[in-house]
């Protein structure tokens, strides 16, 4: 009974354990390798420090905290940047990358929904509807900066 009692501890802890929650700084860094390989004239000594965050926001909820998951957007604070989206669940983080053809987004969107079956119907249309308007508004943005620049 003892080592019953031991093995289900350990069992116990080992998934814990697995469900441990991604860290911040983890999920910034990655953050910041995807602008750097994304936009060769990126400030290549920018670190993790230097996106605070106010700038990975969930449009419902604000501003992301250690631990917390969710859709979050996220953005420079700067001219022609495009918006894009981070998902993050228990184990694991995705970045949509706002550039891509929006119907993949949508899709990469509705497996995260899916797996994470805590968003209400309503909550399902309104990331759906905000990801639609953030493309659009990314494209209109860019259009309109560039036609600006040139």
């Amino acid at each position: 009974m003892k080592r019953f009692v031991m093995f289900s501890i350990f069992i116990f802890v080992l998934c814990e354990c697995k469900s441990i929650n991604i860290p911040l700084d983890s999920i910034k860094l990655h953050i910041v390798s995807f602008y750097k390989d994304m936009d060769p004239q990126f400030n290549k000594d920018r670190s993790v420090s230097d996106f605070p965050n106010f700038l990975i926001y969930d449009r419902k909820k604000g501003a992301i905290e250690e631990g917390k998951e969710g859709i979050f957007a996220f953005g420079l604070l700067s001219s022609g940047e495009y918006t894009h989206f981070l998902l993050i669940g228990k184990n694991s983080f995705q970045i949509l990358n706002m550039k891509d053809p929006i119907d993949e987004n949508i899709l990469k969107l509705s497996i995260f929904l899916r797996k994470n079956k805590q968003y209400s119907k309503h909550d399902v249309l309104f990331y759906i509807e905000d990801i639609i308007k953030t493309y659009q508004s990314n494209e209109e943005h860019i259009k309109s900066f560039n036609g600006v620049i040139r």
